[in-house]
């Protein structure tokens, strides 16, 4: 049995990652399709995200929108228990007022410059991987390096809303959501 936080970060991100292909079927430029197959149903789903975090910044200004990122990786599952979402009435408020980036920190392709060195504590740690770049941002932001985490960012890669979370029932998935429309209003 899963524990109850991990199991409602799998929840949430499967809301989130499942609403933005319901109530906006217009495919985003440059996003990546990800298509989910239920076992039990065979029922379809599939939702939209971009895999850059500078794309998704640029569609989040250009549309003034928050950016809903999920740090995962290519073995972390977010999909989830599909059924459940039915209890949540959130998901065209996420569609509507979210850009979506799936953010994998175990990317292993290489970055376009090599040469990437940040300062992390007190040594110089340099940036091979986009699976690096996106883990020294979850862990320098957010100070987290775990996987499936969902959090909101504004376009100047700021922390807003809630990133921790103690219960997840319907109260505490729509104060989660809330709290990053807040800050976009």
């Amino acid at each position: 049995m899963l524990k109850p936080v991990r199991k409602a970060i799998i929840i949430i991100s499967s809301l989130f990652l499942f609403s933005s292909c319901v109530h906006k079927q217009v495919v985003p430029p440059n996003a990546t399709m990800f298509r989910y197959v239920d076992k039990d149903t065979h029922d379809t789903i599939k939702f939209y995200a971009y895999k850059d975090l500078d794309t998704a910044i640029y569609y989040a200004k250009k549309e003034n929108k928050n950016i809903l990122v999920v740090f995962s990786g290519w073995a972390t599952s977010t999909r989830g228990e599909w059924r459940t979402l039915a209890a949540f009435d959130d998901e065209k408020k996420i569609a509507e007022n979210f850009i979506i980036a799936w953010l994998p920190v175990d990317d292993k392709k290489p970055l376009i410059d090599t040469n990437q060195v940040v300062l992390w504590g007190n040594m110089n740690m340099k940036l091979k991987t986009i699976g690096d770049r996106y883990s020294f941002f979850q862990n320098d932001v957010f100070k987290a390096s775990c996987q499936p985490q969902l959090c909101f960012i504004d376009t100047m890669k700021m922390p807003i809303g809630e990133t921790t979370y103690a219960e997840w029932d319907k109260a505490a998935v729509t104060k989660f959501i809330n709290s990053g429309l807040k800050k976009h209003e």
